[in-house]
């Protein structure tokens, strides 16, 4: 299934109050967090056991870089996020243990 952003944007917006703006550069930002840590592909991996295991993100340090690298408050950015995970939750693109 592919990704809408622009309905995973709205979601958020609609979840949060936040601008179309600051919701876009929080999700920008946070991209730029995951391919810091090599946890962004450019494709499929070629072999499927590639990614077996689960990924785990320490949520706390992602919020801190964000929140530092734009100039806003770790309230703000944990709200986006979670408008996100509900809405990949929602969706079935994701599962949390």
């Amino acid at each position: 299934m592919k990704l809408d952003m622009q309905e995973l944007i709205n979601f958020i917006m609609q979840e949060t109050g936040h601008s179309e703006e600051l919701v876009e550069v929080i999700l920008d930002c946070e991209l730029d967090f995951l391919r810091s840590k090599g946890l962004v592909m450019d494709g499929p991996p070629e072999n499927e056991s590639e990614h077996s295991e689960p990924i785990i993100i320490d949520t706390d340090e992602m919020e801190a870089y964000i929140a530092e690298k734009l100039k806003v408050s770790k309230d703000i950015v944990g709200g986006v996020l979670g408008g996100e995970d509900a809405f990949m939750e929602a969706k079935g693109l994701v599962e949390y243990e």
